[in-house]
This record gives structure tokens, C-alpha cells and sequence, in this order.
């Protein structure tokens, strides 16, 4: 049978099982996953020599079966490209992860912590100071900043 969102709205999960997929007729590798708790998803399936992948299109609700089918045509292009758009999907998230921490360690980097204040403070106004007060200052200080 075609998906259509008549079809996949009337579809349901047989009892006593977790799942259920439904491939669609039209366009190879385009199915429809229906869950016990009745949620419905769309994925395109593929395999790339002995791999078989599933890569998520929407769930329906949010993505209309039509919409759902044209990304699966744009993925099937791909494969047959010889691409991986799951291991590229991947890499994506791997990459934007990546990024997101070296943003954050930048962020941390640049950031004017309390012992940066301090180290600022000992370099201008205590330099003037005997080194025993200087010592006795960081060594109380330091002692409530890592309690």
C-alpha cells in the first residue's frame, strides 16, 4: 500500500507487540514505524553492503506523509550516490558538538573568574607587600575558595 496520511493515520500496533513497520509500496525503503503507545514515525531504510541503516524522517503530526515521502526520495538519491546519510547525519552531530564544546571552553577561557581577579590583584596591589602577608593573604583565601 502507498503511505498516505489517511493510511498511516488508520495504522496501529498489534497487541502484545512493541512495534510495527510498514513499507510503503510506491517508493523502496520509505516506512512508516507504529509503536504500542501509538506514536508514528517515519524513517527511510537502505543498506550499503552488508549495513542496513534507518535514518528518521519525522513523526507524524509534525511531518505530513508527503513531506515524509520527498525526503525519503531526496535520501534514496543519495545512496544511490554511493553517500551514507546516516554516518553523514552522524558526523553532522559529531561536528556541532565539537564546535559547541570549543565554544564553551573559549567562553570558559575568556571568562574573568575570582582567581583571575586575585592573580590581578596580587599583581598590582600587592606587589608592594612583604611576601609573608602576601602568602598569609592567598593562603586564607584559598582555603574558603575551595570549600
Amino acid at each position: 500500500m502507498k503511505l498516505t496520511d489517511h493510511v498511516v493515520a488508520g495504522l496501529e500496533c498489534p497487541p502484545g507487540r512493541k512495534d510495527r513497520i510498514v513499507a510503503d509500496e510506491a517508493l523502496r525503503g520509505f516506512r512508516v514505524r507504529v509503536q504500542a503507545n501509538g506514536a508514528k514515525g517515519f524513517l527511510y531504510a537502505y543498506k550499503l553492503g552488508a549495513v542496513a541503516r534507518r535514518v528518521p524522517l519525522g513523526s507524524f503530526g509534525e511531518v505530513t506523509a508527503a513531506e515524509a515521502r520527498k525526503r525519503a526520495e531526496r535520501l534514496r538519491g543519495y545512496v544511490l550516490d554511493g553517500r551514507d546519510p546516516w554516518a553523514e547525519r552522524r558526523d553532522a552531530r559529531a561536528e556541532a558538538l565539537q564546535a559547541e564544546a570549543e565554544a564553551r571552553r573559549k567562553s570558559e577561557a575568556d571568562a574573568y573568574t575570582v582567581r583571575r581577579l586575585l592573580a590581578d590583584w596580587d599583581r598590582l596591589a600587592l606587589a608592594k607587600k612583604r611576601l609573608s602577608y602576601r602568602r598569609d593573604v592567598f593562603s586564607r583565601l584559598n582555603l574558603h575558595l575551595d570549600a
